[in-house]
């Protein structure tokens, strides 16, 4: 468990500082889109203008408890950064999920409950190849280790029920030296799928469906892309 506190000292004077102060708690558990339980899922607390007050890693039984010694509302969000199974699907490259509801600390010392079901999610399978800047597909060269963004700025609020941070509106990936990539994502529409650099979206809209796979391919020389 992890917790952090912002104390004012001055350092030329002798003091004891009082570590004991009563805290606020919010417990829960973080279950996948089938009710099971998910396990090392990193629950962080925040205040409302994002600053980190506590954070842990859920249980084998997926509970978690994030402590606080701030009144007010709160918000808590739940990060995977490694791969975790999630009603069979896998979700992976920093897939973050918020509440989507404030959790307000009336008093010091409450304990208040914040239960959260991970949305049901699919697969993007992309691979990239060089091209040729020729318009036509050219599969000869793989485009390897290159950055990609999967952006949803036209959704900044979210669908409801997703489940989805709005404070986090693009997941980052890279291709391997195959030129491909596979990433899981909460069902939705995605606004594209763009180089950074580019900063154009040759994969325009597209829908990621639970329990299924998208596939794409995407030619660097020309930006453009073949959605199936």
């Amino acid at each position: 468990m992890y917790g952090q506190r912002s104390l004012d000292l001055d350092l030329a004077a002798s003091q004891v500082v009082d570590f004991s102060a009563t805290v606020s708690s919010v417990s829960g558990t973080v279950l996948d889109s089938g009710d099971d339980p998910v396990r090392e899922v990193k629950m962080r607390l925040y205040d409302t203008a994002r600053n980190l007050l506590s954070r842990v890693v859920t249980n084998s039984d997926g509970t978690y408890t994030v402590y606080t010694d701030q009144t007010g509302d709160h918000r808590l969000e739940a990060r995977i950064d490694g791969v975790s199974s999630t009603g069979g699907l896998m979700y992976i490259d920093h897939t973050r999920h918020d509440s989507g509801d404030i959790i307000n600390i009336a008093v010091v010392g409450a304990s208040e409950t914040a239960d959260m079901t991970l949305p049901g999610g699919g697969v993007l399978k992309m691979i990239a190849y060089e091209g040729n800047g020729s318009g036509t597909p050219d599969r000869s060269t793989p485009a390897a280790n290159e950055r990609f963004q999967i952006r949803d700025d036209d959704n900044l609020s979210a669908p409801a029920g997703t489940g989805t941070s709005s404070d986090y509106n693009f997941f980052g990936i890279r291709t391997r030296g195959d030129g491909a990539v596979s990433v899981s994502l909460p069902a939705g529409t995605y606004d594209r799928l763009q180089q950074p650099d580019i900063g154009s979206g040759a994969c325009g809209s597209f829908t990621i469906t639970a329990d299924q796979t998208t596939t794409a391919e995407y030619f660097k020389g020309d930006n453009t892309c073949i959605k199936q």
